[in-house]
C-alpha cells in the first residue's frame, strides 16, 4: 500500500482498481497503516521534470504514463513539452512505439526465475483492468538491483529509470497478455505446483527469490545462508522443496511477529519467517545447485565467499564434506569467479 501510494504516486482510486476493491476499503487500510493522505494541491501538482529527463522518458513512454510517474495529468505533461520545445509523436509513431513491446518468449524453466524475483522484490500491476500494458516496477538503494531488473525486462518493453535523494526507481512496460502469468504469481505470492515439481524450474524459482530476499555470508568464521520474509507460503514451499532434493534445513521459524514496531516507526503487517542453515553439507548442496542460477552480482559474490569458507574449513575440521560435493564446489568456484 505504501509502495503504491507514496512511492509510485498512485491515487486511491487507482489502487482500488488494482486490488479490485472500493476506495473506502483503501482509505480504511491507509488509516490502519498510518499512511497520511495527500493534500489536494499535492494531488493535482504540475509536471516539473527537467527537460532532459522528460525527453528521455517521452522517448520510451507515453504522456499519460509519464503523468502517472509525476502524479499529474497528461495535459500537464504536454504543456511542459511545449514549453521545452519537445515535439509530440504522430499517431503512426505512437503505434510504432507500442509495437516495441515484445511478447514473452521465455520457456517454462526460465519463467520460474522471473516469478521468484517478482514475488520477492517487484511490484506488478495494471493501471486499469482493460489495459494492454503490464507494469513491473522496483525501487532500491542498490544500483545493481536496478541494473538486473533492466537486464531482465528491457528486451520485452521500455524501461525508465529515475531517482530521488533516497532511492533509485525503475518501471518497465510489458505486453499484458503474454506476461499475465507474472502478474498472477505476484498477486498470489506463491509458486505454482508445476514450478515446484520440476527440479530445474524449482531451483530457478529458488534462485530468483534468493536474489530478491536471500543472503549468503560468513559470520564468526562460518558460512551461513538465510531467507527472511513475510511470504510464509513461499518460505515453506522452498523448505519442503529443498528437503525433497536432499538439502536438509531446520524448520522455518518466526523471528518478528505481526505488529512488531521497528525503530523507524514501521509496523509489521505479518509474521516475518526465517529459513536458514549453517550446516556444511546442506550449504554445499545448496550452493552447487543454486549458485550457477544466481544473477545478482552481490549474491554471486557472497555465494562464492561461502563456498570458499566451506573448502578452507575442510583443512581444520574432523567432519569433511562429501567427496562428490567438494569436487562440485571447487568446480563451481571457478565458474563463479569468471562471472564476477
Amino acid at each position: 500500500m505504501r509502495q503504491l501510494y507514496e512511492v509510485e504516486g498512485l491515487s486511491r482510486a487507482k489502487i482500488a482498481k488494482i486490488y479490485d476493491c472500493t476506495i473506502w476499503a483503501v482509505r480504511k487500510l491507509m488509516k490502519e497503516y498510518g499512511i497520511e493522505p495527500r493534500r489536494r494541491e499535492e494531488q493535482r501538482r504540475r509536471c516539473n521534470l527537467p527537460k532532459e529527463t522528460l525527453r528521455q522518458l517521452y522517448a520510451e513512454m507515453s504522456a499519460p504514463e509519464i503523468g502517472k510517474i509525476c502524479n499529474c495529468s497528461k495535459h500537464s505533461v504536454y504543456r511542459l513539452m511545449e514549453k521545452y520545445g519537445i515535439e509530440r509523436r504522430t499517431k503512426a509513431q505512437a503505434k510504432l512505439m507500442n509495437s516495441r513491446r515484445k511478447p514473452c518468449d521465455l520457456t517454462f524453466d526460465e519463467r520460474a526465475y522471473f516469478k521468484g524475483m517478482a514475488i520477492g522484490d517487484l511490484t506488478v500491476y495494471l493501471l486499469r483492468k482493460s489495459s494492454s500494458t503490464l507494469i513491473v516496477s522496483c525501487h532500491s538503494t542498490k544500483q545493481e538491483m536496478i541494473d538486473l531488473v533492466k537486464h531482465l525486462f528491457s528486451p520485452y518493453g521500455a524501461c525508465s529509470i529515475w531517482q530521488d535523494s533516497r532511492q533509485i526507481y525503475i518501471r518497465c512496460l510489458l505486453d499484458a497478455e503474454s506476461w499475465w502469468w507474472l502478474y498472477e504469481a505476484w498477486e498470489k505470492k506463491a509458486f505454482e505446483e508445476e514450478d515446484l515439481k520440476d527440479v530445474h524450474s524449482f531451483f530457478k524459482a529458488a534462485a530468483g527469490y534468493i536474489d530478491a530476499e536471500g543472503s549468503f555470508g560468513v559470520y564468526d568464521g562460518r558460512a551461513r545462508f538465510q531467507l527472511a520474509s513475510q511470504d510464509a507460503e513461499v518460505i515453506f514451499q522452498l523448505y519442503h522443496g529443498f528437503r525433497r532434493q536432499g538439502i536438509e534445513f531446520p524448520e522455518p521459524r518466526v523471528i518478528m511477529p505481526a505488529g512488531f514496531v521497528h525503530g523507524y516507526g514501521g509496523v509489521n503487517r505479518k509474521d516475518v519467517w526465517r529459513l536458514s542453515t549453517a550446516n556444511k553439507a546442506a550449504l554445499c548442496k545448496l550452493i552447487v545447485k543454486v549458485g550457477p542460477l544466481l544473477r545478482l552480482p552481490k549474491r554471486i559474490s557472497n555465494a562464492k565467499a561461502a563456498a570458499t569458507n566451506l573448502l578452507e574449513r575442510e583443512k581444520t575440521t574432523w567432519k569433511p564434506l562429501p567427496r562428490d560435493c567438494r569436487k562440485e564446489l571447487e568446480k563451481l568456484l571457478k565458474e563463479l569467479g569468471r562471472r564476477e
